[in-house]
């Protein structure tokens, strides 16, 4: 769901973020690596890495020329203090957030220099009126247009259900600043539907 709005604004945070001018940003959870190329395309005296599990992704990713790893994000395989930037992009909705395990959260934090930031961007808590039109849709209709369009409704009913599970906006930001993090904020769009998280 990242189009090039949030792109944008994702980009922009990162710049007004007092990082270096020559760095290395990572992103957790990079799949094909297509925003890898996007950041690598605007932002071309940095430095981009991707991790992901999916080995078909990382190998699209390689065929784009970007460099990535293998690797889950509740155990990075890089050094302490070894990049100045981290993303991840509906990404942490699949991991055990909602149970309280912050472990990723703590590996990011781990592999960030002094002064990293990391911006997490995820479907969230939407904004109350709009509760119950919003549920309808995750839980019944696309569903059912899963069924109906590609014979899959499991695959959307686990994507509603994940959501749900996701710690909200104000319980995510204290895990992160449990995890280490600082100045932590968010930014809520499309009234809560997701949210952009810094630290």
């Amino acid at each position: 769901f990242l189009n090039g709005i949030t792109r944008q604004r994702v980009l922009k945070l990162l710049r007004g973020a007092g990082l270096p001018a020559r760095g290395t940003l990572l992103d957790v959870g990079c799949g094909s690596g297509q925003t890898l190329t996007w950041f690598r395309s605007r932002w071309p005296q940095w430095q981009t890495l991707g991790l992901d599990l999916s080995r078909e992704g990382l190998r699209a990713a390689a065929a784009f020329g970007e460099r990535v790893l293998g690797g889950s994000a509740l155990e990075l395989p890089l050094r302490d203090a070894s990049v100045d930037a981290v993303i991840t992009l509906d990404v942490l909705q699949h991991l055990p957030l909602g149970s309280g395990d912050a472990r990723a959260l703590a590996e990011i934090h781990r592999v960030l220099r002094p002064g990293g930031r990391l911006l997490i961007l995820e479907f969230s808590k939407v904004w109350k009126p709009l509760e119950p039109a919003y549920d309808f849709h995750s839980f019944k209709v696309l569903p059912w247009l899963g069924s109906k369009v590609v014979n899959d409704p499991g695959s959307y009913q686990y994507l509603a259900e994940s959501i749900r599970m996701h710690p909200d906006q104000d319980a995510l930001k204290a895990m992160m600043e449990q995890a280490g993090l600082g100045k932590v904020d968010y930014f809520n769009m499309a009234a809560g539907v997701v949210a952009l998280h810094r630290g």
